[in-house]
């Protein structure tokens, strides 16, 4: 914040209130000064003005910063009451670099959070797979054993395992494994429901909760769900590649944390490798 001759910006370093009034100082002389408070919408800039051209069409003209600073301190003046032998030169100054330094703050603010949704949207992505990647699954899992404990809600949690991954990368390439993960994780998002949540949580591993499913509707879902994987081979250079998934569920119940539920949930996957042989 910067300071102009005669003119204090702000009281104890002046962050402004996120709220309908925002309060002003000014220090007009060493024996004069004014609080005030100014409506939040007085800082929002108009973005433009209507004039009608020569065929009677309303055309939009953008408004010059210092219009609308013009604008902003007069309806100040009107809202403070400040009288009008006391509005000199220096606090018309005062009060537009004030307001141009506070639309300019908003600017950053606004784009400060706009790149932190970005990042916070980036760090929830598995970049190969472009779903959900572990740090997300478990806060979602989190919330649901939450509700699961407050509400009774029924739902029920799948790990999965993407079987022979490393003969795909020996036999072929990596890149083909790659694209194998790839694969799965199109057929399963194409597949759930919006309120489900699926993610990469591991190299070869991914998570699942099915929503409002106890565990015998769950093991519905995935029998069909891994008949669609292996029904729908990959696309190989020379011929296709067949693919195939196990997979261990548990129901969601309150007391559990989420380390817990996945743990459990990979020991019942580990039985299905054990039963169909698939390592």
């Amino acid at each position: 914040m910067h300071s102009t001759s005669g003119w204090v910006g702000a009281v104890n370093g002046f962050p402004l209130q996120n709220h309908a009034n925002r309060m002003i100082f000014a220090h007009v002389s060493n024996d004069s000064h004014f609080i005030m408070k100014i409506p939040t919408h007085l800082f929002t800039r108009p973005t433009s003005a209507k004039k009608t051209d020569k065929i009677g069409t309303n055309t939009a003209v953008p408004e010059t910063k210092a219009v609308q600073s013009a604008k902003a301190v007069q309806d100040i003046v009107s809202i403070a009451g400040i009288p009008e032998k006391e509005l000199t030169t220096s606090v018309r100054k005062a009060l537009t670099s004030l307001i141009e330094e506070v639309n300019s703050l908003r600017g950053q603010v606004g784009q400060l959070q706009d790149q932190l949704s970005q990042a916070e949207k980036v760090a929830d992505l598995d970049p190969l797979l472009e779903v959900s990647n572990r740090r997300a699954f478990v806060r979602d899992l989190n919330r649901v054993l939450a509700m699961a404990k407050r509400y009774n809600t029924q739902a029920a949690l799948v790990f999965i395992d993407l079987n022979n991954l490393k003969i795909l990368n020996d036999e072929h390439s990596h890149k083909t494994g790659d694209r194998a993960l790839k694969h799965v994780a199109t057929l399963f998002s194409a597949n759930i429901r919006a309120e489900d949540s699926f993610a990469r949580i591991g190299g070869d591993e991914f998570g699942l909760i099915l929503m409002n499913s106890p565990k015998i509707k769950a093991q519905q879902k995935m029998s069909e769900l891994s008949s669609l994987i292996q029904s729908t081979p990959l696309k190989g250079d020379h011929h296709d590649i067949k693919l195939g998934i196990a997979y261990g569920i548990v129901d969601i119940t309150g007391g559990l944390s989420a380390g817990e539920a996945l743990e459990n949930a990979d020991k019942e996957m580990y039985k299905d490798k054990i039963r169909n042989r698939t390592f």
